[in-house]
């Protein structure tokens, strides 16, 4: 397996949280290979067990639909725990009103299920730049520019 260590994937833990165990795997697999640190979880219920426990992650990627608990759910609780924790979404049945639910949650971005590996690699490091960027204490402002511009492009592309 080629897994990459670079400086910047290195030092962060993400957090995969789907119900389908095919999907956890390929996006373990692929952020393994890009040398994360990647723990699972089958739903949010499992997920937000991990974050009480006093687990640390820089990102939390998540689908929407799960039993038990939620995506967005999982997003709301774990904003009492943690101010900032960038979330992706996924979604296999993306609709304007689940896009505009996201958004307004404070979901960092969404993807669309399936997806290609470029672009979660893209959003990954978008959301752990943010994430370095919060524990540094220079997110408030990152996270206002960052929901105003999913805004506007939601509001572009229909959402």
């Amino acid at each position: 397996m080629d897994r990459r260590s670079n400086a910047f994937s290195s030092k962060f833990r993400i957090l995969v949280v789907d119900d389908d165990f095919q999907i956890v795997s390929v996006i373990r697999e692929i952020l393994l290979n890009e040398g994360y640190d990647v723990e699972t979880a089958k739903n949010g219920k499992e997920a937000m067990d991990l974050l009480m426990s006093g687990g640390h992650f820089d990102l939390v990627i998540t689908d929407i639909r799960m039993p038990e608990m939620d995506g967005l759910e999982l997003l709301r609780q774990t904003r009492r725990l943690k101010t900032y924790l960038p979330f992706i979404t996924l979604t296999g049945y993306a609709t304007t009103d689940e896009g505009m639910e996201c958004v307004q949650a404070g979901v960092h971005n969404y993807l669309v299920k399936p997806f290609e590996t470029k672009s979660l690699l893209r959003l990954v490091k978008e959301g752990l730049k943010t994430s370095f960027m919060s524990q540094l204490g220079l997110c408030e402002d990152t996270a206002r520019v960052a929901h105003e511009r999913r805004n506007e492009s939601c509001q572009s592309s229909g959402f």
